[in-house]
């Protein structure tokens, strides 16, 4: 149903064990996809939700069919929703399908979620999804993901510098994650300018494109093309979002 941006495949961040420790990419969130936040009767409801309203431009088994009707698990489920909240893809949800979204009702949309979280490998468990509860349900996504391929589609939070020798540098860097073409949402934001700060330092190129001046020295989230090199790592820009200005602290 949603259209979804590219990219890497996800899966649990913990075994099921009931302790939850988030990815270095996102802050605590009380409640996140793992702790079996639905039932295995909604996931099936979904499923036939999906088929019919679904299933013709995402194809079967929410496995994609082309750009504008892309896979809804792995990696571009994950690329796409990683990080963020089921309050956003519900909110997505709300305008699919195109031919007509009154055709499908918003608890119909609850059960497609449950059973994208199914495809996804979350676990059921004896309660069912709740409206009221999607905007504090982290998509979250694995904590020993492995590392984003060479060229690919990152996101990166650090603190903006000037260098001398580079002209800029993200330092205090996270871990790239592999990134979404859509902006982050506002808890996103909130998420990010809490998390702590990371050990990476990235060479940023084409940063005076996006007015990198307006940022430095606050802590940002940079997104582009990550280029690995024997001794640095770069990142061709083709964002820079204000994060907070904790960096300057």
């Amino acid at each position: 149903m949603a259209e979804l941006p590219r990219s890497p495949a996800r899966s649990p961040l913990l075994c099921l064990m009931g302790v939850v420790a988030l990815a270095s990419g996102a802050a605590a969130a009380d409640k996140t996809v793992w702790d079996a936040v639905y039932s295995e009767a909604q996931a099936a409801r979904g499923k036939a939700v999906y088929d019919t309203r679904c299933a013709p431009c995402h194809g079967p088994e929410l496995a994609g069919i082309n750009f504008n009707g892309p896979a809804m698990k792995g990696d571009r489920f994950w690329a796409a929703w990683g990080d963020d909240y089921l309050g956003s893809l519900f909110e997505k949800l709300k305008g699919e399908p195109p031919s007509g979204p009154s055709q499908v009702s918003d608890t119909e949309r609850l059960d497609v979620i449950a059973y994208v979280l199914k495809g996804n490998s979350a676990p059921a468990g004896a309660g069912e999804l709740d409206a009221g509860a999607l905007e504090d349900i982290l998509i979250a996504t694995k904590q020993d993901a492995a590392p984003p391929p060479n060229m690919s589609l990152v996101r990166v939070i650090g603190c903006l510098a000037a260098d001398p020798d580079k002209d800029w540098v993200l330092t205090r860097a996270t871990e790239p994650r592999l990134g979404r073409e859509r902006p982050m949402s506002a808890r996103q934001l909130t998420d990010a300018a809490q998390q702590p700060m990371g050990t990476r330092v990235f060479t940023l190129l084409d940063a005076d494109l996006l007015e990198a001046d307006a940022h430095v020295g606050s802590r940002i989230e940079a997104k582009g093309i990550l280029i690995r090199m024997p001794k640095e790592d770069r990142i061709n820009l083709t964002a820079l979002t204000s994060v907070s200005d904790a960096c300057r602290q």
